[in-house]
């Protein structure tokens, strides 16, 4: 596969045309690599119903509440690099991919997906678009019936020193697969990604181990560091909630989640 983009990037047989890139993103590692956004919320109290919830997004009806924590954390997903890995998640950021539900078919996407593990401080893992647990096998390659499995030679240009990405906070990575470690036939994927709050000490062995679909962004370093002030704090909520409801069957279980996703 190679690593040059142009205009059009292919995954899988499947293409996409890019958009002329934003220029307010002048740190893209290529200037025609997609740029997408996830609106990750905490939950809050509604002060109606007394329950905890997630406020509406900005601009639509339903419950809001000015002191919940609603961040946008914008993606650039490498394209030029393992268009595969970005062809799905940006298909799931935009819901430009459908599965059949009660025989008709369904556009999915992470709107609506919740953030169901993390390492507090370190990352968090959201984006199962079948059971918000991890467990969903679906990608824009195989409806749920099984993980896809990214082959070997598409992984080559992610890892060791001459993947050519920097040290840096913020990579976002295919989540790993509970039970079902990479093997000869490939590494297994599905719509879960998982965001690393912390900078890897080795790059190489970061690349090796991982299949990178992207990182966080911002139009300044600072908005880059409010994206990982937010997700560190969500990371801290979603360990607070799931310990809760391990020790409690009656704890209400509201995760944070994705209430609104997009292409910018």
């Amino acid at each position: 596969m190679s690593s040059a983009a142009s205009s059009s990037w292919t995954a899988a047989g499947a293409s996409l045309v890019r958009p002329t890139t934003i220029s307010i993103f002048p740190c893209l590692l290529h200037p025609e690599n997609p740029v997408v956004f996830l609106d990750v919320s905490i939950p809050a109290r509604n002060p109606t119903t007394g329950r905890m919830e997630l406020p509406a997004p900005q601009g639509t009806t339903g419950f809001a509440h000015p002191a919940a924590g609603t961040h946008r954390v914008v993606i650039e997903l490498f394209a030029h690099k393992a268009p595969a890995l970005a062809h799905n998640v940006y298909a799931m950021c935009t819901g430009t991919t459908q599965r059949v539900v009660n025989g008709k078919d369904t556009s999915v996407g992470y709107m609506g997906t919740v953030v169901y593990a993390s390492n507090p401080g370190g990352s968090v893992t959201l984006g199962d678009v079948l059971r918000n647990d991890g467990s969903g096998m679906f990608s824009i390659y195989n409806h749920g019936n099984h993980f896809y499995a990214m082959p070997p030679f598409q992984k080559d240009v992610l890892v060791g020193d001459d993947c050519g990405l920097p040290i840096e906070r913020g990579y976002v990575v295919a989540a790993p697969v509970p039970g079902l470690p990479s093997s000869t036939e490939g590494q297994p994927v599905s719509s879960s990604i998982q965001i690393l709050l912390d900078a890897p000490s080795s790059m190489q062995n970061f690349a090796d181990a991982s299949l990178i679909v992207g990182r966080v962004i911002g139009r300044t370093p600072t908005e880059v560091e409010r994206s990982i002030a937010h997700l560190q704090h969500t990371s801290k909520v979603v360990f607070q909630v799931l310990r809760a409801a391990a020790s409690n069957a009656q704890e209400e279980k509201v995760l944070p989640g994705v209430v609104l996703c997009g292409e910018l």
